[in-house]
C-alpha cells in the first residue's frame, strides 16, 4: 500500500512539474487579448516574481537539481514578459517605474550571488523568501477582486492549471511523506486559488447577466 501512494505522489509530482513549465502562458495570452490588464493586482505580480526570483537564486546556491532551477527560471522568464506587459500601460506610474529599478537592482544582486562564495544561510533565506511569496501571492488580488471587478484580469485556463498544480502537489505532500510546512502550504495555495476561480466564475455570471 505504501509503494503504491508513493507511486501515485511520484506521478503528481511529474504532473505538476510539466504543468509549471505552461502554467501562466494562458494568462499572458489573457493579459494580450483581453484588455482587462489594468485590472491585474500589482503586488500579485510583484511577489510571484519575487517568489521565482529567490527561487532561482536558492536553486542555484543550494545545488537543486536541474530540474528544480529549470522550473524557477521558465516561470521567472514568463513573469518579466508580463512585466513588459504591464509597463505598457504603467509607463508614467512612479511606482512601477521603482518597482522596475528594484528589478534590475535584485537581478544584478542575485548574480552576484550565484556566482562568488557564500554562506548556505543566504541561500535558505532566498529559499524562504520564494516560498513565503509564493503562498501569499494570491491575497492582494483576491482583495482587489472584492472591491471591483478585477477578476476579469484572470484567465480561467490559467487559474484551472493552478488549480491542477496545487491539487497535485497537495497528493504529493500527502503520499510522499513531505514535512508539516509544505503539506500546510500546499493546503493553503488550494483554499487561495479557490477563493480566485469562485470570485472570476461570480463575476462572469454578473457580467453576462448585465448584459442581457
Amino acid at each position: 500500500m505504501h509503494l503504491q501512494f508513493e507511486t501515485i505522489g511520484q506521478i503528481t509530482l511529474n504532473t505538476s512539474m510539466l504543468l509549471y513549465f505552461v502554467q501562466y502562458i494562458p494568462q499572458l495570452y489573457h493579459n494580450h487579448k483581453s484588455g482587462k490588464l489594468n485590472h491585474l493586482s500589482l503586488h500579485f505580480h510583484q511577489l510571484l516574481v519575487l517568489s521565482y526570483f529567490a527561487d532561482l537564486v536558492y536553486g542555484f546556491g543550494m545545488n537543486m537539481p536541474w530540474q528544480y532551477i529549470l522550473v524557477s527560471a521558465i516561470g521567472l522568464s514568463q513573469f518579466l514578459f508580463q512585466h513588459y506587459q504591464l509597463h505598457k500601460i504603467h509607463k508614467e506610474s512612479i511606482y512601477f517605474k521603482t518597482c522596475s529599478y528594484g528589478l534590475i537592482f535584485l537581478s544584478i544582486s542575485g548574480i552576484l550571488l550565484i556566482t562568488t562564495p557564500h554562506s548556505a544561510h543566504i541561500f535558505l533565506t532566498a529559499g524562504f523568501i520564494a516560498h513565503f511569496a509564493g503562498q501569499f501571492h494570491a491575497i492582494p488580488q483576491i482583495i482587489r477582486n472584492a472591491k471591483s471587478n478585477a477578476a476579469q484580469a484572470l484567465s480561467m485556463s490559467y487559474l484551472g492549471l493552478t488549480f491542477i498544480v496545487v491539487l497535485c502537489d497537495n497528493i504529493s505532500a500527502w503520499t510522499l511523506g513531505w514535512p508539516l510546512p509544505s503539506k500546510i502550504g500546499a493546503a493553503t495555495n488550494i483554499i487561495f486559488t479557490s477563493i480566485l476561480i469562485i470570485q472570476k466564475k461570480m463575476q462572469d455570471q454578473y457580467m453576462a447577466i448585465s448584459s442581457i
